[in-house]
């Protein structure tokens, strides 16, 4: 019998975090108590991971997660309070039943880039937009403004390049690097391996295709067009 993997799974935490902001105490003596509630979402997410039957994160594609908390206090809580109430137990999601929490997500979804960013959608053509975006941890460039720039990247940086020609190979060029090649994947995407924490300059180049056989002369004419064995 096979069992059905659940579309959603729950956590219970058995009580309330308090709203930190009204907390009194030393940062250490607050951050150690974050980090109790931030262990126990993390052990309660495995569980409830566990019992809706989803694999690991790491064995699946990113994907898109909403989270819902209902907070049950006998003292309301404004929405700045809520959110910071409940920071701690988020953070204990991630790597367990979310990827990130980021409230700015970019990816494709049905065959559209979409943006998620302020609670709504906006699609987007990698082709034609401009600027590049700087998420969390990664820096997008689009289309043809990817073909040559420059960057400063965090530690925890990641830079894709969308808009390409799928499946195509790309030469790279980064300053002070020997020159390098790696391919598009079906989505035109090209993941960059870059120094971080430098200021570096990147071209482009769309790799020239080798092997091709020459056409073949007409039948009955050489490749200069005179018949043959006459002048």
């Amino acid at each position: 019998m096979t069992l059905a993997i659940a579309t959603y799974a729950r956590v219970v935490i058995p009580s309330v975090p308090p709203a930190w902001t009204n907390e009194r105490g030393s940062y250490m003596a607050l951050h150690v108590r974050k980090d109790q509630w931030k262990q126990l979402a993390w052990t309660l997410g495995h569980s409830a991971r566990n019992e809706a039957r989803w694999p690991p994160l790491e064995r699946v594609e990113p994907t898109r997660r909403w989270v819902k908390f209902d907070l049950y206090r006998r003292r309301l809580l404004d929405a700045d309070n809520a959110t910071t109430s409940i920071k701690p137990c988020l953070d204990g999601l991630k790597g367990v039943l979310i990827v990130d929490d980021s409230a700015r997500w970019l990816g494709y979804f049905d065959g559209e880039l979409q943006l998620f960013e302020c609670g709504s959608v906006s699609i987007l053509h990698p082709a034609l937009a401009s600027e590049p975006m700087s998420l969390d941890t990664a820096v997008v460039f689009f289309g043809r403004n990817a073909q040559k720039f420059q960057t400063i990247l965090n530690e925890d940086e990641d830079v894709f390049v969308l808009g390409l020609k799928p499946r195509r190979t790309y030469q790279i060029e980064v300053d002070d690097e020997a020159m390098n090649e790696a391919k598009t994947d079906a989505g035109g995407i090209l993941e960059l391996k870059l120094p971080h924490k430098v200021q570096i300059g990147v071209r482009l180049h769309e790799a020239p295709t080798f092997g091709s056989a020459p056409p073949k002369p007409a039948i009955g004419k050489d490749a200069a067009g005179q018949a043959p064995g006459r002048f």
